[in-house]
């Protein structure tokens, strides 16, 4: 199975009616992703690496804490991260990342 295109991905707003998603290629140029029919599907699909991130902290967060009550305890700093990698990821897509 081949790899996604690293992110971060772009939505391109306000630049036309259909908006573009794209990347950053090695070599600076915009790496098309999707064309999206409205701004709110294409911040949707540019989240799409940074909630890809998010769920594979979470779910190893998740396997961690299973560990917990056999004596292993979670960290706090475990916890904020991925408290924070969810938070970024959805203000992504809603659109409020800065």
């Amino acid at each position: 199975m081949n790899k996604h295109t690293p992110g971060p991905w772009h939505a391109a707003l306000g630049e036309k009616l259909i908006t573009d998603v794209y990347a950053i290629g090695d070599n600076k140029q915009r790496v098309f992703i999707a064309e999206c029919a409205t701004q709110r599907d294409a911040l949707l699909i540019a989240a799409a690496p940074a909630m890809y991130e998010a769920l594979k902290d979470a779910i190893d967060t998740i396997a961690h804490m299973r560990h917990y009550y056999a004596g292993r305890k979670l960290s706090e700093e475990d916890i904020q991260k991925i408290v924070d990698t969810s938070r970024t990821a959805l203000a992504q897509a809603e659109g409020s990342a800065k």
